[in-house]
């Protein structure tokens, strides 16, 4: 069996370590034995399982997600180590970057591995790739320019990066779902946490700084119920949250607000009630994908600050458009991602 080597930032947001799970899921179904290669210290199976170990009775912030990346096949090769990456260019047929923001220029782990420049042209795929902003810095240009024209076949999750890489000359990006949108309700409902929670509750994620009227739009909908701050919710030591007890509360919400670009695709995925308000934090602005987003599932009528958001109908749980627009688009993606991978390496 052919192999591919995913190649994408590796952090502890569940969002992250989700679209891993995911694209390599897709790969798999679609015939390849799929690994997601290292980008720290190379560790084999015995020291991971015995870092988990030590992080679960030390109850450390991050072992849930250490546990959630149990369900990764890891690659023995690190994109530290140069020899490694020789040996990982002979191991496999072709490499993946993506999905995520792994080409966002604001972000310490956009390096030259992040272009697959370690591998040849011809085996260097960019699959659901982001840069999370709406322009590439100038200073970076010529940067940028060399490594995307490098790539045998360029996929991107936004349309603004469609235009980001297409303003270099011979370069073609196509528009494709994230990976976490490539797998089923039902497949996400298999690896889903339940949360421990006796009572009705709705859910409140947020990456950037909380939205003030968040409290006062939950109590509007649905007066008295629990609310589940997920950041305040993990500090507990009770309660720490995965990537897949992430799942199991907006899977078992009766609300979710959130300025995520995953939680909003969860909620909709799982069909429950979504408000999404914009991301406000010192970070470089971001809300193209979250534009992006809600025109391909037709859910502009969600975000708070849009015209078209009626308050009335938050708690509205049709999602049939979505649908329609992920099946088809589902179908241009998975086509492209096997066909990239066809012509890998000849």
């Amino acid at each position: 069996m052919k192999k591919v080597g995913i190649v994408t930032i590796l952090s502890n947001n569940y969002g992250n370590r989700l679209q891993n799970y995911a694209l390599q899921t897709v790969l798999c179904n679609i015939g390849y034995c799929a690994e997601t290669l290292q980008r720290g210290n190379k560790n084999n199976k015995v020291s991971r399982a015995l870092k988990l170990f030590v992080k679960k009775i030390m109850k450390y912030d991050d072992y849930k997600i250490r546990e959630f990346d149990k369900r990764i096949s890891w690659s023995p090769f690190s994109l530290i180590s140069e020899n490694d990456k020789k040996s990982a260019c002979k191991r496999y047929t072709a490499f993946a970057a993506g999905s995520d923001q792994i080409w966002n220029p604001y972000f310490a782990t956009t390096d030259k591995d992040a272009f697959l420049t370690f591998a040849d042209n011809n085996k260097r795929i960019a699959y659901a790739a982001s840069f999370g902003i709406n322009e590439i810095p100038r200073k970076l240009l010529p940067e940028y320019k060399a490594g995307i024209k490098a790539f045998s076949a360029i996929s991107v999750r936004e349309k603004q990066a469609v235009s980001l890489v297409e303003q270099f000359d011979g370069c073609k990006a196509h528009l494709v779902l994230d990976p976490t949108l490539l797998l089923t309700k039902e497949q996400w409902n298999k690896i889903e946490v339940c949360p421990d929670i006796q009572k009705p509750f709705a859910v409140k994620y947020f990456l950037g700084d909380e939205d003030e009227n968040c409290d006062a739009v939950i109590q509007s909908l649905l007066p008295g119920i629990e609310i589940i701050d997920v950041k305040k919710f993990s500090a507990n030591r009770r309660h720490r949250v995965g990537p897949a007890e992430f799942l199991g509360l907006i899977s078992n919400s009766k609300l979710i607000c959130t300025d995520s670009f995953h939680g909003s695709i969860f909620s909709v995925l799982f069909e429950r009630p979504l408000v999404i308000f914009e991301r406000s934090d010192a970070e470089e602005n971001m809300s193209s994908r979250i534009s992006s987003l809600c025109e391909i599932l037709d859910i502009e009528n969600r975000r708070y600050y849009s015209k078209s958001f009626d308050i009335k109908k938050a708690l509205n749980t049709d999602y049939s458009s979505a649908k329609i627009n992920i099946e088809k688009k589902k179908e241009e993606s998975i086509r492209f991602l096997s066909k990239a991978l066809e012509n890998a390496g000849r």
